[in-house]
């Protein structure tokens, strides 16, 4: 796995061509791309699980879920900025 300023780059372009803030229905695709800037074939083949769910992980107490969680403890949840 070799990190390259293309794949970075072609990330970026496709956040900016393709990504307009609706978590529910881009989060996946976000991170699948977001490890393929990172030389892995996306998100499951580097280990990660999508929407994992995580007991009491809402505000409320009640099941939540986690965009991303892998073996190594990473837990990532997707916010849009825009």
């Amino acid at each position: 796995m070799t990190l390259c300023a293309a794949q970075l780059q072609d990330f970026v372009r496709y956040v900016q061509d393709h990504i307009r803030g609706d978590e529910k229905s881009e989060a996946q695709s976000f991170l699948n791309r977001w490890f393929r800037a990172f030389g892995h074939e996306g998100a499951i083949e580097a280990g990660a699980q999508l929407e994992s769910r995580l007991k009491k992980g809402s505000a409320k107490g009640n099941m939540g879920f986690a965009d991303l969680c892998g073996d190594r403890a990473l837990a990532f949840r997707v916010w849009w900025l825009r």
